[in-house]
C-alpha cells in the first residue's frame, strides 16, 4: 500500500522518477498493428511507456535503444481495471516538459547558460543545457561558418544563449559572441603525398573525419576504428584532394597515433 500511495502521489504531483528500462516489448494488436512498450522498473513496480510517450534518441527512433539506460519518467495514468493486476503507465515526454520549464524560462529571458556539446556534426552541435536539447548552426556560431566541430568536443562546455524555437518546436542556440574568421584553407595547402599531424573530431563505425587545417577534415576510413577515438591525435597521409564548387574534400590514411608529450 505504501508504493501504491507513493505512486498516487506521483501521479497528483507530476514528480519526475527515476527508473531502469529492462525490456522492449513489440506485439500485433487485435486491430492488427504492431505496438511498443518499454518496461521500466522503479522500485520493484514495472512502469509501461508507450512509444509515442518516450525520448528516441534523433539518430535512431528504435525503442530498444533505451534498454539498459535509466530514464527519467512521470507517472502518467493508473489503470485498476483490473484490481488484481494494477498498471502504472508513465511518460518521458511529460517529464521532459516538467524538467526543461524552468530552463526554458531562463533562457528565453536571455541568460546565458553553460552547455555541453553532447554531439558535433559537419553542420553544427547538438547542445545539453541541462535537460533541454537543441542545434547551433555554424553559421550563428562563427561569423564565417567554421564548424563548431573544430573548436569543441563531445564533453566540452560552451556558453550559449536561446535564439529561437522551430514551427515544431525544436530549440536553436547562438553564442554569447561569434568566432571571428579563421585562415580560409587554398587548394595549395594541402597535396597529395603530405603527411599531417591532426585530431579526430568525429567517428563512425568504419571511418574517423580527422581536423587537418582550420575548418577542414581528412576523411579516413579504418579497419581498426576500435583503435582511435575522438580527441586523439594522430598523423595522416593524404592520398586524395578533390575541389566541390567552394569545399575541398580530403581523403587520407590513418598512419598510427602521436605519442601524448609529457608535460614540461
Amino acid at each position: 500500500m505504501a508504493k501504491r500511495a507513493e505512486m498516487e502521489k506521483a501521479l497528483k504531483e507530476k514528480t519526475i522518477l527515476v527508473g531502469l528500462a529492462k525490456i522492449c516489448d513489440r506485439f500485433k494488436t487485435s486491430q492488427g498493428e504492431f505496438k511498443e512498450i518499454l518496461r521500466v522498473y522503479y522500485k520493484g513496480e514495472e512502469i509501461l511507456i508507450d512509444k509515442e510517450d518516450a525520448i528516441l534518441y534523433s539518430y535512431s527512433p528504435a525503442l530498444a535503444r533505451l534498454v539498459g539506460s535509466e530514464v527519467k519518467f512521470c507517472i502518467k495514468e493508473i489503470d485498476e481495471t483490473d484490481p488484481s493486476n494494477i498498471v502504472y503507465r508513465g511518460s518521458m515526454k511529460e517529464a521532459k516538459d516538467v524538467l526543461i520549464a524552468p530552463v526554458l524560462e531562463r533562457l528565453q529571458a536571455g541568460e546565458i547558460l553553460k552547455g555541453m556539446i553532447v554531439t558535433a556534426t559537419a553542420h553544427g552541435a547538438y547542445i545539453a543545457v541541462g535537460d533541454v536539447r537543441g542545434f547551433m548552426k555554424n553559421l550563428d556560431f562563427s561569423e564565417s561558418g567554421d564548424e563548431i566541430r573544430n573548436y569543441y568536443k563531445k564533453g566540452d562546455t560552451i556558453e550559449v544563449k536561446f535564439k529561437k524555437f522551430s514551427n515544431d518546436g525544436f530549440i536553436y542556440f547562438v553564442p554569447t559572441e561569434k568566432m571571428k574568421p579563421s585562415k580560409v584553407v587554398k587548394r595549395k595547402d594541402i597535396a597529395k603525398g603530405m603527411v599531417m599531424m591532426g585530431k579526430i573530431v568525429s567517428s563512425f563505425p568504419d571511418r574517423v573525419y580527422v581536423n587537418v587545417l582550420p575548418n577542414l577534415d581528412c576523411l579516413c576510413f579504418t579497419p581498426k576504428i576500435g583503435n582511435y577515438r575522438d580527441g586523439d591525435e594522430v598523423q595522416v597521409k593524404i592520398q586524395r584532394v578533390t575541389q566541390a564548387e567552394k569545399r575541398l574534400l580530403v581523403r587520407g590514411e590513418i598512419l598510427g597515433k602521436i605519442p601524448k608529450r609529457p608535460a614540461l
